[in-house]
């Protein structure tokens, strides 16, 4: 029995094209959403997106630290005193995430012609953040199916 995959964390291939195209030669059907791999500088993914944290108002830098063994010492953030953790929110939009070069667009038309989908281009105007891409991509594939 097929069962579905579902994949965390970098991959390491040399860029997001290779990943995206060796997961999807690899797992087909089986993979719902795809990975870009977090190559290149966000490779090391949790600096990559430290000042997502750091510049965020709802967290402090307390001073302490966690010694990753294979990473080295690094400084950790807690959400401030007298904020409910349940209401904190990082909205990110696809800039946050280094999704922001012209790259990226040629990596998703590539997909879109690799997957057969022909999307309008307004209906990326609705897309803000990752969340956005993978249903918009998943919608369009739901309609051919």
């Amino acid at each position: 029995m097929a069962r579905n995959v579902h994949l965390v964390g970098s991959v390491p291939l040399a860029d997001n094209e290779t990943v995206f195209r060796a997961t999807a030669e690899t797992l087909g059907a089986l993979i719902k959403r795809m990975p870009d791999g977090e190559t290149g500088a966000r490779g090391d993914w949790v600096q990559w997106l430290a000042h997502l944290v750091r510049d965020h108002p709802q967290f402090e830098l307390p001073g302490g630290t966690i010694d990753y063994a294979a990473r080295g010492t690094r400084a950790y953030y807690r959400v401030k005193p007298g904020i409910d953790p349940a209401q904190v929110s990082i909205a990110g939009k696809l800039a946050d995430y280094g999704c922001n070069s012209i790259d990226r667009m040629d990596i998703v038309w590539k997909t879109l012609d690799d997957l057969q989908l022909d999307i309008p281009v307004t209906e990326f105007s609705a897309v803000h953040d990752l969340r956005g891409l993978v249903a918009l991509l998943c919608d369009f594939i739901g309609r051919r199916n």
